[in-house]
């Protein structure tokens, strides 16, 4: 990262911040605040370059926050302007400014599940200094930011840097991502902990370290605070990964079982969470399934109504799984689309479905091979299970900004998936991945068979 354009950066952000302040929509406090966050994203740009992205990845950290903050703004403007102020953001701002007291008293003030939760973070981040609500959202944004370069670090680390720059570009500047995770509310706060979930389940997956285990529970915890639906699915990634991926080496078998072991007790934990929130009893067997079955139709009900509102039931067979597909990862088409809003998301909508359509065919060889990136079958696994639990709301309003959750973990397959495949491309059977998941050494036409004690050397070379 060079100096000009942090300079550059900063001298446009400070221009803004005088306009601002003189319009009276932010305080003194929050241009600190922007200035310092540019210089921290500017050292972590440059701290996490690896061999493969350090020519340009400082540069694309730097242009993706400035334009996390642009959409912070635009967001802060939709709804202040568009909305006239109201909005869930104006009320976790409004409880924050109230439980900050609470915290500066050494008083921890209640936390629930969701709302309850989100309002109790609020407050404790406006320790320091109690934000307008403008400055709410360039401090959640700023969060958020700090999910996407987890979600990229998770992508490049379990890939060997391959494709990262295509994934930079996706988990940066995609619209659904920059936009909705850039406000006061549940979306920013789930970005950071579904980015430090993957880098933790990255990182695990490579060695079952334990210290690895520590980032994805603090990850899955705090999903599972604001939503535990989709922290439950998240830990069921990461175990289906543990579970069916191969290792990258022999001799980790004991990490791994551990591994297992803990990821099932993190499950239970949210688990719990999940029942709590919805009300479901999972020690009353087959009531329990009735319980979620109320839960879908209630869901399918509520979601069903305002403008934005369709008709239709979610996944319940494998037979309704192509159309709930499309409904929670591509819908509103632009004809559906009633609002420049609904226009915008119906765009990038297209934009995915072009794209899934030209990756399908790497995308079904990958899977052959997926077993060798475990990874892969963890951000597979979690795109299913969300269109799954998400394939009940009939709102395209909400359907627009929830699945920006899952569009990292679908980038990523479109990005990624194949990779395994080619890394067995053009090899002899003496040549492939063994059962550790170590690389084979290439042989020369005409040099005859490589011997084993050739291919370890090879390997450690």
């Amino acid at each position: 990262m060079n100096s000009g354009a942090t300079s550059a950066l900063s001298g446009t952000l400070l221009a803004a911040g005088v306009v601002l302040l003189t319009l009276g929509y932010i305080e003194g406090g929050s241009l600190i605040f922007a200035a310092l966050a540019i210089w921290v994203v500017g050292a972590v740009g440059r701290g996490m370059v690896t061999e493969s992205d350090k020519k340009w990845l400082p540069q694309v950290v730097l242009a993706g926050f400035a334009v996390k903050l642009i959409a912070s703004f635009a967001r802060f403007a939709v709804l202040e302007f568009v909305y006239g102020g109201g909005g869930d953001a104006q009320g976790y701002h409004g409880a924050g400014n109230h439980l900050v007291h609470d915290w500066r008293s050494f008083h921890i003030p209640s936390m629930g599940i969701g709302t309850e939760f989100v309002n109790a973070v609020t407050g404790f981040l406006y320790i320091p200094y109690v934000p307008t609500m403008l400055g709410g959202f360039l401090l959640f944004a700023t969060l958020a930011f700090f999910g996407q370069i987890m979600l990229y670090a998770a992508f490049r680390h379990s890939t060997g840097g391959r494709r990262a720059g295509w994934y930079a570009a996706g988990v940066l500047f995609l619209p659904t991502i920059v936009y909705w995770p850039s406000s006061i509310g549940k979306e920013s706060l789930m970005f950071l902990f579904l980015g430090a979930g993957s880098l933790g389940a990255a990182r695990l997956l490579i060695d079952f370290r334990i210290r690895w285990m520590f980032l994805f529970s603090i990850g899955a915890v705090g999903a599972a605070a604001i939503r535990p639906h989709v922290a439950l699915i998240l830990g069921g990634a990461l175990l289906a990964a543990l579970l069916f991926g191969k290792a990258p080496r022999r001799g980790l078998g004991r990490r791994k079982t551990v591994a297992i072991g803990l990821i099932s007790i993190v499950l239970v934990l949210v688990g719990s969470f999940a029942a709590a929130k919805f009300g479901i009893d999972f020690a009353s067997g087959l009531a329990a399934t009735e319980d979620l079955g109320t839960v879908l139709n209630n869901v399918e009900g509520s979601t069903s109504k305002g403008g934005s509102g369709i008709t239709g039931t979610g996944i319940r067979s494998p037979v309704d799984f192509p159309a709930g597909f499309i409904k929670v990862m591509f819908r509103p088409f632009p004809q559906e689309a009633n609002n420049a809003q609904a226009l915008l998301s119906s765009l990038e909508g297209v934009f995915l479905l072009l794209l899934f359509a030209l990756r399908s065919v790497p995308m079904m060889k990958g899977l052959r091979s997926i077993r060798r990136k475990p990874y892969m079958i963890f951000v597979l696994v979690f795109t299913i299970g969300f269109v799954i639990g998400f394939s009940s709301f009939n709102n395209f309003g909400l359907l627009a900004r929830e699945r920006s959750q899952v569009v990292p973990f679908f980038i990523a397959l479109l990005a990624g998936l194949d990779i395994a495949a080619h890394d067995g491309e053009d090899e002899s059977p003496d040549e492939k991945h063994d059962a550790s998941g170590g690389q084979s050494s290439t042989r020369k036409p005409g040099t005859g068979p490589t011997s084993r004690r050739e291919a370890m050397a090879t390997r450690a070379r």
